[in-house]
């Protein structure tokens, strides 16, 4: 199956001067720079294509964790360089092999708060109380009602 639309999932990280980052600040950080960084084991890194539609998803326990808080479209998959590696706004712990670059970031005004809508969602196990499961591996595919679902009520800002 061809699958257009992905969740880049996103956890707590650090400055590259240690401050550390909820997720949704180092997602922001991340959005400002332009690029996602994407790892040798990230899940589905070898499907994202230009064109593709990606939410961004913010996990851990923080207050402001389990949301998805921007939508975007890939404008590219670029290979890790040296310049990107030096202007890299968080410390990344290992060493992408690819990166996203975006495009048409659009920052939801209102977080779609992701445990709001397990039961809509079809990537999601049948067993509600393990549906983390389904948001591990750094990014995810998602099928075009999912991305609908995710995204109705979220208000581009």
């Amino acid at each position: 199956m061809n699958r257009s639309h992905f969740i880049l999932i996103k956890h707590p990280s650090e400055t590259t001067s240690g401050r550390i980052l909820s997720a949704t600040d180092a997602s922001s950080a991340l959005l400002d720079w332009g690029f996602w960084p994407l790892f040798q084991k990230t899940r589905c890194r070898l499907m994202v294509q230009p064109g593709n539609s990606v939410l961004i998803y913010t996990a851990g326990q923080c207050s402001d964790a389990r949301q998805v808080i921007a939508s975007a479209q890939v404008a590219d998959v670029v290979q890790w360089n040296r310049r990107l590696s030096g202007s890299c706004p968080i410390f990344l712990e290992g060493i992408p092999v690819s990166a996203l670059q975006l495009t048409n970031i659009q920052r939801f005004t209102q977080p779609v708060v992701f445990t709001d809508h397990l039961d809509n969602l079809s990537f999601i196990p049948a067993n509600r109380q393990k549906w983390g499961v389904a948001m591990m591996g750094g990014m995810r595919s998602i099928s075009e009602p999912d991305y609908q679902t995710l995204t109705a009520k979220a208000g581009a800002a």
